[in-house]
């Protein structure tokens, strides 16, 4: 377990923990796999569709407004998450760029100037798993804290915020892999455990 007082923690720990490839917009990649060699892509619409296009074509799910009640989370085992970069770019996460067409990826994501195809540790599924195995350990302890993903172009973590991290037992999320989350200390958390 990682413990920290700055957000400037978890950007070593996100760089450090994922293993990344890169688009052509940056850098070598250690798998060649990840990076797409042509360019074109598909025209960019409105409604902006890319990333269930993207989904469907990498698990044969496609997620509608009609799939009320579902948590949304794949299972697909290669599968790890799409986001956004906030600048229009889409990072998509397997767990293995060689099982993907990375130009067909960067085709549906309307060029490979706006894809950033990486490889991650854990699926989609297992990341989301972790994650409500953390809330309900919070909340059974009765801290106050908050628990969020952050996502970059490098990888994805979990997340704990805690007022004061030694109030963690040593024990704390001993079912959840070290490389899949972050403690960091912040003396503004905002979730309440339920009562």
């Amino acid at each position: 377990m990682v413990k920290t007082g700055s957000l400037a923690g978890v950007v070593v720990a996100l760089a450090v923990l994922s293993v990344a490839c890169s688009s052509p917009l940056g850098g070598e990649s250690p798998n060649p796999d990840c990076i797409p060699t042509e360019v074109d892509g598909a025209p960019l619409t409105k409604p902006d569709r890319r990333v269930e296009d993207i989904q469907e074509r990498l698990t044969g799910e496609r997620w509608t407004g009609e799939d009320e009640g579902s948590d949304w989370i794949s299972s697909h085992p290669d599968f790890g998450g799409i986001w956004g970069d906030m600048q229009g770019g889409l990072v998509v996460a397997v767990l293995d760029c060689s099982k993907v067409d990375a130009n067909e990826i960067a085709y549906l994501a309307g060029g490979a100037e706006y894809l950033y195809l990486i490889e991650v540790p854990y699926t989609e599924r297992q990341s989301f798993d972790f994650r409500m195995a953390l809330y309900q350990e919070l909340e059974a302890l009765g801290i106050v804290y908050d628990v969020n993903i952050e996502r970059t172009r490098t990888g994805r973590m979990i997340e704990v915020r805690v007022r004061d991290a030694g109030a963690l037992p040593d024990s704390f999320a001993s079912g959840i892999p070290d490389d899949a989350y972050v403690v960091v200390e912040a003396e503004h958390v905002g979730t309440f455990p339920a009562g």
